[in-house]
């Protein structure tokens, strides 16, 4: 039973992450345009943009995905992706090279929501399932709500 709870805090961390990510960078535009050394416009909010498009264009075929091959294979996968991509974004450049690290990083994000977005791990949805699918989703919530009451 311990490996469950230990399963159930780690997926909910990486999608407190993911979520996290999502909003947080909505503040940082201003800081990434005179790091940049250009403007605050479209080219700008791409960095945001392109996270967004990206876990939207491939959630749901990545949540087949983990239907045909497995949930923990796909979460980790995405674990894996989603960290390179933060690795990158880290060390880019210029803004392109930016702009290529978040999508990369979407894709992870992608990889990781779609097998911790189901509502149960068994095809009849037990009290624990119930549970630990309300946790995982209230996790992803409390990322954006925390990053609202941090100016995001």
């Amino acid at each position: 039973m311990k490996g469950k709870w230990a399963v159930l805090g780690l997926v909910a961390i990486g999608t407190f992450m993911t979520a996290l990510d999502a909003s947080i960078v909505n503040i940082s535009p201003p800081s990434i345009a005179r790091t940049f050394h250009t403007p605050i416009d479209g080219a700008v909010q791409w960095v945001i943009i392109a996270y967004l498009v990206v876990i939207a264009a491939t959630l749901l075929t990545f949540g087949r995905l983990s239907n045909l091959v497995g949930r923990k294979p796909v979460w980790m996968a995405g674990l894996a992706i989603f960290t390179l991509g933060s690795i990158f974004c880290g060390a880019a450049g210029s803004l392109p090279e930016l702009v290529v690290a978040r999508v990369f990083q979407g894709l992870g994000g992608a990889l990781i929501f779609a097998p911790a977005s189901r509502s149960s791990p068994t095809p009849s949805p037990s009290p624990i399932a119930v549970g630990s699918s309300g946790s995982t989703r209230s996790c992803s919530r409390s990322a954006r709500a925390w990053d609202r009451r941090s100016g995001g």
